[in-house]
């Protein structure tokens, strides 16, 4: 399975690794490295998680509430 993010996606993401390094130096990248061993995991079993509505479900990224 291959993972697209809208460019909208992407900022937002850029803007919580930007608030979480304001937070304490070094937590954004904790962040990001955090939701890239999410999108590994949803790419290895996307089907694994409650579905929301429809076709979405969720995935908490381990230790942020994101």
């Amino acid at each position: 399975m291959k993972l697209l993010l809208a460019p909208e996606a992407k900022a937002e993401l850029r803007h919580a690794a930007l608030f979480y390094e304001d937070c304490r130096e070094g937590l954004g990248e904790e962040f990001l490295a955090a939701v890239e061993s999410a999108f590994d995991q949803i790419c290895r079993h996307p089907t694994l998680w409650r579905i929301l509505k429809g076709r979405f479900r969720r995935y908490l990224v381990q230790q942020f509430p994101y």
